[in-house]
This record gives structure tokens, sequence and C-alpha cells, in this order.
């Protein structure tokens, strides 16, 4: 990353059909959907103007459906599981409606059907379940993203800790509203990383981008 601009695609046909969409004014609207009400996620709805933000209680499957078709960026700080066996039954986990238990789970496969064609940038912010548990990466969300129609998807590797990537998330959004093509806005991200950390291997390593919004 140090020379070149990285970022990664199921197949051929994803990098093909994102290049084939018209550029935009992606950044005019955003969607902040966070499990919990915590600072992380106000700091990066702040940065977009205008952000729509769906916190806590109100961080639901139905506020999600609704709003991310209308949102240009979106961002998901909630649990999310990887099925590798079955990758389109991997799922995001929204908090539950009130009083419908088990109503939060979004498959992949839910997503993958869903028509996203104004949403050009998806971030996964993996959160964690339990202290000792490291993410299982993003790669078959991010997938079913890219099958919406999803040029751009942000996620993580596997055994990535979240506690430790959501400061360059935070930075990594503050070169998106520069209008900075998302996977030079994490190259940057990262290189920052490596000079103020001695070259050295760290959390930087564990976020990718799916895809490309050029």
């Amino acid at each position: 990353i140090e020379t070149w601009t990285v970022s990664a695609a199921p197949n051929l046909s994803v990098v093909t059909a994102a290049a084939a969409r018209a550029p935009s004014e992606r950044r005019g609207s955003a969607l902040v959907v966070a499990a919990t009400a915590d600072a992380s996620a106000n700091q990066i709805a702040s940065q977009y103007a205008g952000a729509q933000v769906a916190l806590g209680a109100d961080a639901t499957r139905s506020r999600f459906m609704a709003l991310a078709p209308a949102s240009s960026v979106v961002h998901l700080a909630v649990p999310s599981y990887s099925n590798a066996a079955y990758p389109l039954l991997s799922r995001l986990v929204f908090n539950d409606e009130p009083g419908r238990r088990h109503s939060g789970a979004v498959l992949a496969r839910d997503i993958a059907g869903q028509a996203l064609p104004g949403t050009r940038l998806v971030v996964l912010d993996e959160v964690r379940t339990q202290p000792e548990y490291r993410t299982a990466g993003a790669f078959n969300l991010a997938r079913a993203f890219l099958a919406a129609g999803v040029p751009g998807v942000l996620g993580t590797l596997p055994g990535a800790d979240g506690s430790q990537t959501r400061e360059l998330i935070e930075g990594f959004h503050r070169q998106v509203t520069a209008q900075v093509p998302v996977d030079e806005a994490l190259t940057r991200v990262q290189r920052n990383a490596l000079q103020q950390n001695g070259r050295r291997l760290g959390a930087w390593t564990a976020l990718v981008i799916y895809g490309s919004d050029r």
C-alpha cells in the first residue's frame, strides 16, 4: 500500500459492474446505524450534512431497509456473523422491533436481493458481542452488498479487533467527505497509520475495500 492503491473483488464481473456505473455525487446523504449510541457513531454522522442516524433502540431492521436505498453512504455498526458453509446465510443483527423478539436479523441473501442503486459506499463496522470475540471478516456480507449494486464496501478481514479499527474508520470517513475515492481514502489512512507506528503491522492491516467507486 505504500506504492499502490489496493481494493479487492470476489470476481471480475463485480469490477466490471462498478466501472459501468456513472459517477455521482454520492456523498450528498448518509445513513449511520449503530446498535449502541456511542460517540463514534455520532462523530461519523457529524461529518455528513443532513445524515440520518438510527442509534440504539432505533437501529432496527425496518429502519435500515427503509432508509438504505435512499442513502449514498451507509455506515453499519452492528453485530455480524459469517457463515462459511452457506455464505448467503451470513447476517447482520440489528436491534429487535418493539415487542418482536429475534426480528433484527438481515441475511446476506436479503441484502443481495435489495436494489441499492443510489448507494455508493457501505461501511461494515463490525461490533464484538463479547470481549473475547474477534470478527470473522466481512467478505460474505460485502459480496451481498456488491450484488445489490453497491460499488464500494469497506470491511474487515478475519480476526479484526473492532475497538482498534474504529479510529481508522473515522479517518476513512473524513477522507470520503473530502471527495476522495473510497479505495484511495483507505490507502491514505493506512499510509498515515504506517508513518505513525514506525512502519509496523497493526490495525490498519485489517481493513479492506471490496470493489471501487471510481
